[in-house]
């Protein structure tokens, strides 16, 4: 046969791998200090964080904290959150850092130190499972980012 096109399997294989996988049941959701001064961020501003770029609220420079902890995680922040490929997301980052000095946000693979750098810093800004943050008082929900 000559196809003209992309093969339709092909075509799910790749669609089905940009996808985070299902079953989980859970939320992710932004989350800050309970006590911080963050009250809403928009799409905009959330982007701009984890691009390295501060954000004001009051007298606290807002700041991003990235959530590797967990791989169906770091796909649902790089497709909805930041909206890049990883390779993309990296080479905006570093060319923020080379061309105006932006600091790229920290990378944390373990889920409870993220969540008490969160707790303990009142600027801090990041993403986690909806189930891991419910069980932190000191960690608040500013907004869903994803959902089942």
């Amino acid at each position: 046969m000559n196809w003209r096109g992309p093969r339709p399997a092909l075509l799910l294989l790749l669609l089905g791998s940009t996808v985070p996988a299902a079953g989980r049941g859970d939320r992710v959701v932004l989350i800050v200090n309970a006590a911080g001064p963050a009250a809403a961020l928009d799409a905009i501003d959330i982007k701009r964080l984890f691009l390295g770029i501060p954000v004001e609220r009051g007298e606290i420079t807002l700041h991003a904290l990235r959530n590797d902890s967990d791989e169906q995680l770091k796909l649902v922040f790089l497709q909805y959150v930041v909206s890049m490929s990883e390779s993309a997301y990296q080479r905006r980052l570093l060319m923020l850092a080379l061309e105006q000095g932006r600091q790229m946000p920290p990378v944390y693979t373990d889920n409870a130190q993220l969540l008490a750098l969160v707790a303990a810093n009142s600027g801090a800004v990041s993403y986690a499972w909806e189930s891991a943050v419910l069980r932190n008082p000191r960690v608040r929900i500013l907004r869903e980012l994803w959902h089942e």
